[in-house]
């Protein structure tokens, strides 16, 4: 009995580790995909010096993520991720208006990938 009270919690510890996991995903993928935005609006307007700033300020945020992000999800994601943002920056760097916004919706993909990716469903688990 003892055994089986056990084996129970430790099931419920599991899942409420996967569940609180996956909203922190969630939640820190909204916040990255609203910071995109923002400067993609940016570029869109030609603010090159704002996109700059903009792009500065999600690669930061972004190194703080990356380091809970490497202990949660496949390291080749992270990687997809951090090489997309080298690209924007020497994109927006040579103020390439078309490339700049094309990296930023691959980056926007990777970003949106990940809870997708990690979310339960049945096609994850089989």
């Amino acid at each position: 009995m003892r055994v089986l009270l056990i084996c129970f919690l430790i099931t419920i510890f599991m899942l409420g580790l996967g569940i609180s996991c996956y909203y922190y995903l969630d939640k820190s993928t909204s916040i990255m995909l609203e910071e995109t935005k923002e400067l993609e609006k940016a570029i869109v307007e030609s603010h090159w010096k704002k996109a700059e700033m903009e792009l500065k300020d999600i690669h930061y945020n972004w190194q703080k993520k990356e380091e809970i992000w490497t202990l949660l999800i496949n390291h080749r994601e992270v990687d997809n991720i951090e090489l997309t943002i080298g690209r924007l920056e020497s994109y927006i760097k040579s103020n390439n208006k078309v490339l700049s916004l094309g990296e930023i919706s691959a980056l926007e993909h990777w970003i949106k990938h990940i809870p997708e990716k990690e979310a339960v469903s049945l096609t994850n688990i089989f």
